[in-house]
């Protein structure tokens, strides 16, 4: 977890936390982004910290006052919904540069959790013998249904449910809490999924220095990507896909 300034976002103000101390500061520096009709989303119940980073100011100058506001309460909402579907005694905050960069703090370790949202591409096969990593969700859509246990790797659960108003999502997860340590990357629950026309990715990644997995559970992981606040979230990125600027 970095140790430097939080972010707090209230209209157009934001509380930079340093030393135990805050100060408020207007959102004056936000650059000039793309034209957008300004809607915001509701605040949330609460405010999740954001951590800082370095290339904070820079990625914020490329975007405008209304931008900012713009995501910096869609995350605060996505924050919300990890929340509530996660123990109480598990932490959310938000990193302050990227789009789709969380973080779940639990047991005295910080775990990264990444959201990544794109529009479904049309398909471009790939010449014979050439191995297509990444299947266009356009055509070759990652099954939204849990594959059976022969079908997919060793060792690696799932747990899978309808989504409002159609469609389904699967969460693969790692099935055995007795596996070695996680190498470097090693995700915990992960749900890919196509939702209407966009690609929805969220997956929680190990503790990247001892390689601890996530302790989370494949149906917390479920209850998150099915929440209904949570799919309205994915909506309005599909009408705002400005406020992504840089992803993970």
């Amino acid at each position: 977890m970095r140790r430097g300034g939080r972010v707090a976002v209230a209209g157009l103000v934001a509380a930079v936390v340093v030393g135990g101390a805050a100060v408020w500061r207007p959102w004056e520096s936000g650059g000039s982004g793309p034209a957008d009709d300004g809607a915001v989303l509701a605040a949330a119940d609460r405010v999740y910290p954001v951590l800082s980073d370095p290339y904070g100011d820079r990625y914020n100058a490329k975007l405008s006052p209304t931008l900012i506001r713009q995501r910096e309460a869609f995350r605060q909402r996505v924050a919300e919904v990890l929340q509530r579907h996660l123990p109480p005694t598990t932490a959310v905050a938000i990193s302050e540069a990227t789009f789709g960069d969380y973080r779940i703090t639990a047991d005295g370790r910080e775990y990264r959790v990444g959201l990544n949202l794109d529009t479904v591409r049309v398909a471009k096969h790939p010449p014979k013998g050439v191995v297509h990593l990444v299947p266009d969700m356009s055509v070759d859509p990652y099954t939204p249904w849990c594959r059976p246990p022969d079908k997919r790797e060793k060792d690696l659960g799932c747990v899978d449910g309808p989504l409002p108003g159609g469609g389904a999502v699967a969460v693969y997860f790692p099935a055995r809490t007795d596996l070695p340590a996680a190498g470097v990357g090693t995700t915990g629950p992960s749900a890919v999924f196509r939702y209407r026309d966009a690609q929805v990715g969220l997956t929680a990644f190990a503790h990247p220095e001892s390689r601890a997995l996530p302790p989370i559970t494949g149906d917390q992981w479920l209850a998150v990507v099915r929440d209904p606040s949570f799919l309205e979230l994915v909506d309005y990125w599909r009408a705002h896909p400005t406020i992504k600027g840089h992803g993970w």
